[in-house]
């Protein structure tokens, strides 16, 4: 049940593109991507071990013998442009070897990694050159801190922190990718020098990039002194309780070291935090990680407390909690591979007692007193206070979740550019589908992008930085939800987003069009008379559009809307390069030949196969052919 690389790597990589929007100035994106891809390896675990026997293992343990025996840190850093993820134990293997029977060699060593060795080359070189714990290159960096560490190095505190401090520098080359190294590093050498690595690491929990967040939180949980502190338990459930975009990774890796079900028995805040985590954990079983990690943090063990928290004293966060952990389990007790395991977790319940105890627990949520409570909760909201703040989100989710359409009024009213949860109140109002909404959506969108410029300008095929990021998320959303709003006022408003020069918001645009002119047709038959022309050209449009992202979008859209139109462009891109869109065509023709359009789309196969000199592409189009065939038949 393990996620494997690919499909962790996938899904990471789709949440990181959706709170990232497009701009009108293109901007490299390698620096982001060596940072995130870092990060999926590092913390799901997805590492190994460089084989000794390979001929690079020998040159590079022969090049650190001599740089420490010549006291040449830039002979050192030249040594360790290597990859910590898989090098970190090959590396350490070599400086036991050195070090184990000489102090002195071990003094050298820290020299030399600290690039205070005295040696002449570093009269002529910059500290990014001959300091390895400073060096331009991330990857000298994270190896010197890690065997600092390793060596035990009280006296490498004060530079690993200003190696840290200076990592989080945004100026090229880009050095971002070293900061987990550095930050896990002055955890290690936290029994030396507690209080100088506690101080610098506790502000990065509230950083702005999100993996440092994460990696200040792994740090933090792994201090040796950690039980002894009860004020980095405090510190860690108050920055928990912060939300950000990496807030489940957060979660997961505070829940590794302390046990949400401790938590909970503690103050106030820590007990919030210990909820949020629980939050954090269940919404990572259900997008980068496998359920497994709910047994491993163990959050089933919180259940009885959960329930008895949310009878007794029900909160926004609480009743979110308690949702999320009764819908998980009501789905997982079903589930032999987790159904035994469950029970001996909770030996208080039987299979019927906890199926009964999970209904019971679904049903008061539910309850009117619970939807009115989750309404005050948006009301009189104090933004500078965290819990607040946080509860006043839950209550936004809550209200989504459990339909509560009283609630439009209300959240339309709240509607406005400066509202600190704008990006989860757009979404609340496109899952409520109320199309009376459209209108104000559609107005707060104009506030805040200029949506004629950006028509205007050349469509890009990349994904692309916003210069306004909050501005772009908005518009995305309000893009997406429009597509629940049944309404002419939003098909009309999404036919010009068609046209926006960044794909994301192209793509969004078309597939909430055809999803929101679908549900218009229905109330409004008029709809295909005044629009069905305008929809037909977005979707060939996208159909030959330079992404291909959006052109997966028109192609979903003509088989939704079955527009058959569109049935020899799709036969066409069956021989794109893009496996996306080549899977996407044939989807589309199989859906085409069950809205009764088997003749012509068999015939168009045929045609295509007959004139189809790729062995592969013809057995992927009989194969098609015959998927058609046979929904024809049923």
């Amino acid at each position: 049940m393990k996620t494997s690389l690919l499909t962790t790597i996938i899904k990471q990589l789709r949440k990181v593109g959706s709170s990232i929007g497009s701009s009108l100035a293109e901007k490299p994106k390698a620096h982001v991507d060596e940072l995130a891809m870092e990060h999926f390896l590092l913390y799901h675990g997805l590492v190994g071990t460089q084989d000794e026997r390979q001929r690079q293992f020998r040159d590079v343990r022969v090049d650190i013998i001599e740089a420490i025996a010549n006291g040449s840190s830039v002979a050192m850093a030249a040594a360790l442009k290597l990859p910590p993820l898989w090098w970190e134990e090959r590396l350490e293997s070599i400086l036991a070897e050195i070090t184990k029977t000489s102090t002195e060699k071990r003094e050298q060593a820290i020299a030399v990694l600290l690039g205070v060795a005295d040696n002449p080359d570093k009269a002529y070189q910059s500290p990014e050159i001959y300091n390895p714990v400073l060096h331009q290159d991330w990857r000298v960096r994270a190896n010197a801190a890690n065997l600092l560490a390793f060596l035990q190095a009280k006296e490498a505190v004060p530079k690993l922190i200003d190696s840290l401090n200076d990592t989080t520098g945004g100026a090229a080359p880009d050095k971002t990718p070293a900061f987990c190294y550095i930050a896990f590093a002055l955890a290690e050498l936290a029994t030396l020098d507690s209080e100088a690595c506690q101080s610098a690491l506790l502000p990065y929990l509230y950083a702005d990039e999100s993996w440092f967040r994460v990696d200040a939180a792994r740090a933090l949980t792994n201090l040796k002194d950690k039980e002894k502190n009860p004020e980095i338990i405090r510190e860690l459930c108050k920055a928990v309780l912060s939300h950000h975009r990496l807030s489940d990774y957060m979660a997961v890796t505070i829940a590794e070291k302390h046990n949400p079900k401790d938590l909970l028995a503690k103050e106030e805040i820590v007990q919030q935090g210990a909820l949020e985590i629980i939050i954090g954990v269940l919404e990572a079983s259900a997008q980068t990680f496998s359920s497994d990690i709910v047994l491993e943090r163990g959050i089933i063990e919180c259940w009885p407390q959960v329930r008895n928290l949310n009878e007794s004293n029900p909160s926004p966060r609480l009743l979110r909690a308690a949702r999320k952990l009764a819908l998980w389990l009501q789905s997982h007790v079903q589930d032999p591979d987790f159904a035994n395991e469950i029970l001996e977790r909770l030996p208080e319940h039987s299979a019927d007692q906890l199926n009964q105890a999970i209904t019971n627990t679904l049903s008061s949520i539910t309850a009117p007193r619970h939807k009115d409570l989750l309404l005050a909760s948006l009301q009189k909201t104090n933004w500078e206070n965290t819990l607040q703040a946080g509860q006043a989100r839950h209550a936004l989710f809550l209200i989504g979740d459990l339909s509560v359409y009283s609630a439009v009024p209300e959240l339309v009213q709240l509607a406005s550019p400066d509202y600190p949860l704008l990006p989860e109140l757009v979404l609340v109002l496109g899952e409520l589908q109320d199309a009376s909404a459209a209108n104000t959506l559609i107005k707060l969108s104009s506030s805040l992008i200029n949506l004629e410029a950006r028509r205007a300008h050349a469509n890009s095929n990349r994904p692309v930085e916003e210069e306004e990021a909050r501005e772009a998320l908005i518009y995305w959303t309000i893009l997406k939800s429009l597509g629940q709003m049944p309404s002419t006022e939003a098909v009309e408003y999404l036919l010009k987003a068609t046209e926006d020069f960044a794909p994301d918001k192209r793509g969004q645009a078309l597939a909430s069009l055809v999803n929101t002119y679908k549900k218009l047709y229905q109330t409004l038959p008029s709809a295909e008379q005044t629009y069905g022309e305008q929809i037909n050209e977005a979707i060939m449009r996208g159909l030959h559009d330079s992404a291909p992202t959006v052109k997966v979008c028109a192609i979903d859209g003509a088989a939704s809307l079955s527009f058959i139109t569109s049935l020899p462009t799709l036969v066409k891109l069956i021989n794109s390069s893009e496996v996306s869109v080549k899977r996407a065509c044939l989807a589309a023709l199989e859906e085409l030949a069950t809205h009764g359009y088997i003749e012509e789309v068999k015939t168009a196969l045929e045609a295509k196969i007959k004139g189809e000199t790729n062995q592969f592409r013809r057995q992927l189009l009989q194969e098609c052919l015959t998927k058609c065939q046979k929904a024809d038949n049923v």
